[in-house]
């Protein structure tokens, strides 16, 4: 495999982390020009023997860093490709993010707002709120009081995330060269990863969904978007309302306050379902973390980071879609599938045929508050087996 030598420390880096969470195959398969041979191969520490596969992947992921991290929390969601064991230690690189310095933090707000930190806020907590595998998450007030969340990328972060685009891109072209028969379009999986991350990189473009959403729920009581504050955001800073609530994940807490956790669950799949087939454009990571409960009949979105966009044909085929799954038409659904290219007419449609009748059996009797739209979704894309998560109907942006 051939490398830019630009990069070549970071190769190294690279190599020394596969060898050291028993992962030397890949490194032999690869063949990077000799570098593995260059690195005294030692067996993995005991520790690391004793830990299962998942737990060695999400380790390596962590030790390489936010773009390895964003991949495994993007390849956390493929129950397609991965074995459960897997998925669950990889949902945990969601959490366990090393913190950087505050003081650094303040100097980028500064830098990016023109202002010291205490001309622009009455108070800045310098507490870290969380911490994330681009940036990290501070409380705040504004000089009017008004309680806000403050995003602030990480140092350097989008330098690395650049050399490692650029090593995963050679990567990607090194598993299509050695193996022409894997049916994974590497090459492919990573150009759409490159675009997604890139784009996340600036926090401007997750300012203008926010408000985008806002004017999408404006006259829907039961769905808050907290606003954001244009002026003082740019590409690496983002400021926006606080939104106090219940993480829709505290399930524990949302039952102590006697909230009905199915009237809660059917607002927010109304309001999935408003955003997919009502305007074509959606978050795309909906996770529990993501949706604050405010009330019982309110819940709030946040981090808009993520989003998906429907084109005017696509999104009229899902709501033709949505009336065959109605009508239980497992026919209509599959003639739909075909005309979305999810899937080729050398599909086994009577395979096809039974994991529909399963996943129509299994969902739809399904009380709405044990419903999960990103599993729903996952089973509806993937569970043929036939295309990747880049053919999708839709387009992802990250």
């Amino acid at each position: 495999m051939k490398i830019s030598y630009r990069y070549l420390k970071r190769y190294k880096e690279i190599v020394q982390v596969l060898l050291k969470y028993g992962f030397s195959f890949i490194v032999e398969k690869l063949n990077i020009e000799g570098i593995a041979y260059k690195i005294p191969i030692t067996n993995p520490s005991e520790e690391i023997k004793n830990m299962t596969v998942g737990e060695r992947l999400r380790r390596t992921f962590e030790e390489l860093g936010p773009t390895y991290i964003k991949l495994g929390q993007i390849l956390s969601t493929r129950r397609d490709m991965f074995d459960q064991s897997i998925i669950d230690e990889l949902i945990k690189l969601r959490d366990n993010v090393e913190i950087f310095d505050t003081n650094i933090a303040i100097s980028i707000i500064e830098e990016e707002l023109g202002k010291s930190i205490n001309d622009i806020f009455l108070e800045f907590n310098k507490e870290p709120l969380a911490s994330a595998s681009l940036g990290q998450v501070y409380e705040a007030k504004l000089k009017n009081n008004k309680s806000v969340i403050v995003k602030v990328q990480r140092p350097n972060v989008e330098r690395i995330i650049k050399s490692d685009l650029e090593i995963m891109q050679s990567i990607a072209i090194a598993i299509s060269d050695f193996n022409k028969e894997l049916n994974i379009e590497a090459e492919r999986i990573i150009e759409d990863f490159k675009t997604q991350l890139l784009r996340e990189l600036d926090y401007n473009f997750e300012a203008i969904n926010d408000l985008k959403f806002g004017n999408i729920f404006k006259d829907t009581p039961e769905v808050y978007i907290p606003d954001v504050f244009m002026e003082l955001t740019t590409k690496k800073v983002l400021v926006m309302e606080k939104v106090v609530g219940v993480k829709l994940s505290n399930t524990n807490k949302i039952k102590t306050m006697g909230w009905n956790t199915k009237e809660i669950a059917e607002i927010g799949f109304k309001s999935l379902f408003k955003q997919i087939f009502e305007f074509g454009f959606f978050h795309a990571d909906p996770h529990p973390g993501n949706i604050f409960v405010l009330s019982e009949q309110c819940i709030s979105y946040i981090d808009f980071g993520m989003i998906g966009i429907i084109d005017k044909k696509t999104l009229k085929i899902l709501n033709q879609i949505s009336i065959a799954i109605i009508d239980k038409n497992i026919d209509r659904i599959i003639y739909l599938l075909m005309e979305l290219d999810i899937i080729s007419s050398n599909t086994n449609t009577n395979s096809l045929r039974q994991d529909l009748l399963y996943l129509m059996h299994y969902y739809c009797d399904m009380p709405i508050e044990k419903l999960k739209i990103r599993d729903i979704l996952n089973e509806y894309f993937f569970s043929s087996g036939n295309k990747t998560a880049t053919d999708a109907p839709f387009t992802v942006l990250d």
